[in-house]
């Protein structure tokens, strides 16, 4: 009895250096329903259409249980994250503990998709303002006003797929996945606190620049990266047609995996199938087919592994409507 005692007066003790060595590490609290949020946590309600998964409990459980596993789990996944060191009107920068997975948007789009859907504010703002000063291209970072790579050559709106560091290494082209996962938690927090980041008391935060932080001006331009036609110069001489970069969506109308990776088929570079724009045609600058996913998958019980792609454009074509010639799809398919 003595024993067992002993050790817990020792685990107390030990308790005080466990909260020190974690603020000292930079670990990041967890804010859930701050900020009034439009939308506080949880929402367990149907669509307006009608049925949603939050109103299905598993059988057994109840939504106070739902609830609570939600919020176990993301405070576990914020301690992933941790403060930068910088800041900007008082609000700290936030960013993934672990370097390798910081320097990559899909890590940035699944904590600010995870703040928003909780309401948790100070997390959000932290996170996008760090996310923002490192990967938007050809803007004012928020910090300081300066240039971020502002001769970035594919997409004035890009978020930088792998950190650019300060503009002194990484890769600048963007990631599909990371890029729309940010545009939608962009979305969430613009409908849970409304157009403007504010302050505890209030008040509009502003950049370096002066100019207010908007989270509805911020979800437009990386929107606007997402589909945006731009022209490089330097890919080839000017002229008709004209080489243009895309965002995610390729001018045959399919989803990419990022600006600079190719597009799913080379319908949009046949001449018979050539786009205009401004009265002049174009063609993409990184045309197709190309397989746009390929994962290697290991399994689990096995220990085996398998390959898994979207098919080549001919397959494809196959599938989709019904041809039988090894050529590219005639038409794309209409995007909703």
């Amino acid at each position: 009895m003595v024993f067992i005692v002993s050790i817990k007066k020792r685990a107390i003790a030990f308790l005080p250096l466990l909260f020190f060595a974690a603020v000292s590490m930079g670990a990041v609290p967890v804010h859930i329903n701050s900020g009034n949020p439009a939308y506080p946590f949880p929402q367990f309600l149907e669509y307006a259409c009608g049925g949603n998964l939050g109103t299905k409990n598993p059988e057994g459980v109840t939504h106070a249980e739902m609830e609570h596993f939600i919020r176990k789990a993301y405070q576990q996944h914020a301690l992933e994250f941790t403060y930068t060191g910088e800041e900007h009107e008082g609000i700290k920068y936030i960013e993934l503990a672990e370097p390798f997975y910081a320097e990559f948007s899909e890590s940035d789009g699944y904590g600010l998709l995870a703040a928003a859907y909780m309401a948790d504010k100070p997390t959000f703002d932290g996170y996008w303002m760090c996310t923002h000063d490192k990967r938007r291209v050809r803007t004012k970072r928020y910090k300081d006003c300066t240039d971020n790579v502002p001769d970035y050559r594919f997409g004035e709106f890009t978020i930088a797929g792998i950190s650019p560091k300060d503009g002194n290494g990484g890769s600048y082209d963007s990631a599909a996945d990371g890029d729309v996962d940010i545009a939608l938690a962009l979305y969430v927090a613009y409908k849970q606190w409304g157009e403007f980041m504010r302050n505890d008391k209030g008040e509009i935060v502003r950049d370096a620049c002066g100019e207010p932080i908007s989270y509805k001006q911020e979800l437009i331009n990386v929107i606007r990266g997402l589909v945006k036609a731009s022209v490089d110069s330097t890919l080839s001489p000017l002229g008709n047609p004209l080489r243009v970069i895309t965002g995610l969506i390729g001018l045959d109308g399919y989803v990419k995996g990022g600006n600079t990776l190719g597009e799913l088929t080379n319908w949009a570079s046949q001449e018979g199938n050539y786009i205009q724009m401004d009265g002049v045609n174009i063609i993409p600058a990184f045309a197709g087919g190309v397989q746009q996913l390929r994962t290697i998958v290991r399994l689990p019980i096995t220990g085996s592994s398998t390959i898994c792609w979207i098919p080549s454009p001919a397959s494809w074509a196959r599938r989709t409507h019904g041809r039988r010639s090894s050529s590219a799809v005639e038409r794309p398919l209409p995007i909703g």
